[in-house]
């Protein structure tokens, strides 16, 4: 995972300037490793606490509006300065 901590603000720090797809892409394999970390017997239950459904959402959320320019509701965490850094289906590419 990308952020051990499981925390949106150093995901999206890590995102920030990345090219969108390759930041869409980050974000669903960081979405899938928070969910199956829920399924895991062996992981610390603290992780799990921690880095479970609640954060498997927020990133859902993110890749939403990455692709379509969907606000997620207030109460996932995010703020308009988080979310205008990340890019989204609207910014040009970057040429290597």
């Amino acid at each position: 995972m990308i952020s051990r901590e499981c925390r949106i603000a150093d995901f999206v720090g890590a995102i920030r300037d990345k090219d969108y797809f390759d930041a869409v892409h980050l974000a669903d394999i960081e979405a899938t490793a928070a969910e199956r970390l829920l399924l895991r017997s062996k992981a610390d239950a603290e992780l799990r606490q921690r880095c479970g459904r609640a954060y498997a959402q927020t990133i859902k959320h993110l890749i939403r509006y990455m692709r379509y320019g969907v606000l997620p509701p207030r109460r996932a965490g995010m703020k308009a300065d988080m979310l205008q850094s990340v890019p989204t289906a609207g910014t040009p590419r970057r040429h290597a």
